[in-house]
């Protein structure tokens, strides 16, 4: 209670007075540009910030990658695609499995309950399963999951300038194989690549894994502000000899296909018992490591669906992981023998989509349900006007004394 500004003089600028150990007042050293004050729950010391949020995105809110706890799958009801023997996209939107040979496969999009998935945090994942085993490749074969970016969703990388960020990938993996896996990042412009790999320690058992990937920075390799497929991520799971040649480059180089498989023990292409599943995957801005990186940024489902629906909508109803409907086109009659059917997407899509009708009664692509009868009618109703934003139906069928509605889907994806 004496303590005077004259008795304190000596205090440095920036410095605080703290309780030390003994119970005597101290001054604790003034930090460097940046720390933060943390407490052990005992004494004070200056220190890197932390990050306690379940819900902070360094990228600025929405995570980079869409769907990365595949909570959303429009293209199965069943959330399952049955003997895959080429490449087609999961029932998990905005996932693609790349297969030419190597066997046949069966791809789900589980939301599994159990105590592994749960503990992870992540209870939806995707699953590749061999179910015909080719131990043989031909050297042209192939077997990797990817996914991929539109150039202006690379901004924040700073990509080709002096200030080019490093691109830190984290995942949850599961796989009944130990060993090197490969994971590549692509620049699909510049046909130039970079890989990182990571060790599957335990077999059958969920690992978070997290690797890192350098930047460019040459100012030749900017990539383009557009709406197409500039960048890719590739996990690989297996390749014939034209994919495992070479080796794994650290540092960007023009992409060389012996390279993108060349340090990886899996072969899921080799027994019926391989397997492979992957969740919880996130892209950060920046160099992390396992114990630095920001926690996964966990967006309600229907914020998912939206931004998964400008690659790919469906309006079946009865669609498994989808919370909000689109609804299907209604067709109304002006005439015995005209009708007209306007329809607008829920979202602006990436480019002008596929469309695709079909009627919710069952039937063939292109038919309708009669609103009144419910019965599926065979007329094909071609979709006109076609573009990112809707499309519309105009008949000249008598079918059209009554109104109809299909159902549709739409594909922009990359």
């Amino acid at each position: 209670n004496a303590i005077t500004l004259a008795k304190m003089a000596g205090l440095a600028r920036g410095k605080i007075i703290y309780g030390d150990a003994s119970g005597d007042p101290a001054a604790l050293t003034v930090g460097s540009s940046g720390q933060a004050l943390k407490s052990d729950g005992t004494d004070i010391s200056w220190g890197t910030a932390g990050i306690d949020s379940s819900s902070f995105s360094p990228t600025g809110g929405s995570p980079l990658i869409m769907n990365g706890n595949h909570v959303v799958g429009q293209r199965s009801a069943g959330n399952e695609l049955l003997t895959q023997t080429a490449t087609t996209y999961f029932p998990s939107d905005r996932w693609k499995l790349n297969l030419s040979g190597l066997g046949t496969y069966n791809i789900y999009r589980k939301a599994v309950l159990t105590a592994g998935a749960m503990a992870i945090g992540h209870p939806n994942y995707i699953l590749v399963d061999n179910t015909v085993e080719d131990a043989s490749p031909d050297s042209g074969d192939y077997c990797y999951i990817s996914y991929s970016f539109e150039g202006q969703q690379w901004h924040m990388f700073k990509n080709a300038t002096a200030n080019a960020e490093v691109a830190t990938l984290a995942f949850w993996v599961y796989a009944d194989q130990t060993g090197t896996a490969q994971v590549n990042m692509l620049d699909i412009q510049h046909n130039r690549m970079v890989s990182a790999t990571y060790a599957i320690s335990s077999a059958n058992t969920w690992e978070k894994k997290v690797v890192t990937f350098p930047v460019q920075t040459n100012a030749s390799f900017g990539i383009l502000s557009d709406a197409n497929e500039r960048i890719r991520l590739e996990w690989w799971l297996d390749g014939g000899s034209d994919y495992t040649s070479g080796t794994a480059p650290t540092a960007w180089e023009t992409k060389a296909d012996g390279d993108r498989c060349a340090n990886n023990a899996i072969d899921i292409g080799g027994a019926t018992s391989r397997e492979f599943r992957l969740t919880g995957i996130q892209l950060e801005v920046g160099s992390y490591t396992a114990s630095t990186i920001p926690p996964f940024t966990y967006e309600d489902v229907s914020t998912v669906l939206t931004r998964c629906q400008r690659y790919y909508l469906d309006s079946d109803p009865t669609t498994a992981g989808v919370p909000a409907m689109v609804k299907g086109a209604w067709f109304y009659p002006y005439s015995s023998s005209e009708g007209f059917g306007p329809n607008n997407f829920p979202v602006v899509m990436r480019v002008t989509p596929t469309i695709t009708t079909y009627p919710y009664t069952g039937g063939a692509a292109g038919n309708t349900t009669n609103i009144g009868s419910g019965v599926s009618n065979s007329t094909t109703i071609p979709a006109t006007g076609v573009t990112a934003r809707g499309y519309q139906h105009i008949t000249s069928s008598s079918l059209f004394a009554t109104q109809v509605m299909t159902g549709f889907t739409a594909d922009a994806e990359i």
